[in-house]
This record gives structure tokens, sequence and C-alpha cells, in this order.
């Protein structure tokens, strides 16, 4: 996939992989229509589904606050558009954010990393 440059519409069909579990961040995506299914691979066993999302749900977010990589591997499992900010705009947003509220969400993007098992390095 290209760099993806402010906020653009992306459309993607089913089995299409939006991002891969490892990969660095690009953008952060909202569901505008279809069905996408996050799944994550441990390291031994086989992948494991997290579950779908679907108009409205936001993903890919953790890796724009915090630069590391994707945690889970994105895929549309129908004919999906999504809305797509990309990096730039992205921490443009979080850079003019209020420092108190952004160190919370920080706090909040660290936690949900280590509660997934895993904390950046």
């Amino acid at each position: 996939m290209s760099e993806i440059v402010g906020i653009q519409h992306l459309d993607f069909q089913a089995g299409d992989r939006i991002f891969e579990q490892g990969a660095r961040g690009e953008a952060a995506y909202m569901v505008v229509s279809g069905r996408v299914e996050i799944t994550i691979a441990p390291k031994q066993g086989p992948a494991k589904s997290l579950g779908y999302l679907t108009k409205g749900k936001v993903f890919g977010e953790l890796s724009m606050f915090d630069g590391y990589e994707h945690m889970a591997t994105a895929v549309a499992r129908e004919p999906t558009r999504v809305t797509a900010m990309g990096l730039e705009h992205f921490q443009m947003l979080v850079d003019n954010m209020d420092p108190v509220m952004k160190a919370i969400v920080m706090q909040m993007v660290k936690r949900s990393r280590q509660t997934a098992g895993n904390p950046p390095m």
C-alpha cells in the first residue's frame, strides 16, 4: 500500500490485508462499511481471532501514538471501506493536544500494550 497522506478513503476486497502484525503503523483506520477481522499470531501456534470490527470502529491507532509495531493483523472479511488518517496528520493532531490530555492518552496506550502482553521495548 502507498503512503497515506492526510485523510483518505480506502476500499478493500474480502481477504485483503489492511496491515500486518509487526509492521510499522502508517495510519489509523475507521470502518465506514464492511467488516474487518483482527487476528494475532503468537510466537507458537495458529493465529487467533480477536474479533470483528464494523461501522464506526477504529483500529491501528496504538502504533500511531507510540511508534511501535502493530500488535495484530487487520483483514477485510467482506468488501470494506475505511477512512484512514496518515501518520503525519495524526502526529500533528497529537502534538497539538493539551499536554495533560496527551500524557493521559500516552499512559492508556502503554497500559493497553502491557495488558495485551506486548509492552513497548
